[in-house]
């Protein structure tokens, strides 16, 4: 009985953030179900290598053109901005929130960052801002219903 009162237990949860609005809609339902059981949210916003972050058209363009832009202080600054917006809301709501970025290849990042710090349950938007084959496929929340250990909810 102990165990499966363990398993109902809802203490930590994971939001991947990237500032779409399947993002935004996902925490509000984290910030939801952590006013409810009392939980804390982690945002956690993937900063993709620079070949990844690189759009269909920008990846046709010469190399030595792209080199000049900064990708990763970009996407810094962007993290920095959702993750402010995103502990007002969870403040709002007296809901604990902290934000992290990290960088990698967000569905297996994600998988790997939700099993080293043991979350309980991951809200994730269907579709974020990926490029092309991302936003027709869903690929990274697809990736991580697939390959996550605990229990994931899509917010469309």
């Amino acid at each position: 009985m102990s165990e499966n009162k363990k398993q109902l237990r809802l203490s930590k949860i994971l939001v991947p953030l990237d500032g779409s609005d399947n993002s935004k809609r996902a925490l509000l339902e984290a910030t939801f179900l952590a006013s409810l059981s009392k939980a804390s949210i982690t945002g956690i916003y993937i900063i993709s290598s620079e070949n990844e972050s690189k759009s269909f058209i920008e990846s046709l363009k010469p190399l030595s053109t792209l080199e000049e832009k900064n990708y990763t202080g970009k996407q810094l600054s962007e993290a920095n901005g959702i993750m402010g917006e995103a502990k007002q809301m969870c403040e709002e709501n007296n809901v604990d929130f902290e934000g992290i970025a990290a960088k990698g290849t967000p569905g297996p990042k994600i998988i790997q960052y939700s099993q080293d710090k043991e979350f309980d349950h991951i809200v994730i938007g269907m579709t974020g801002k990926g490029h092309v084959g991302e936003v027709l496929l869903g690929s990274v929340s697809y990736h991580v219903i697939h390959h996550a250990n605990l229990p994931v909810t899509v917010v469309k």
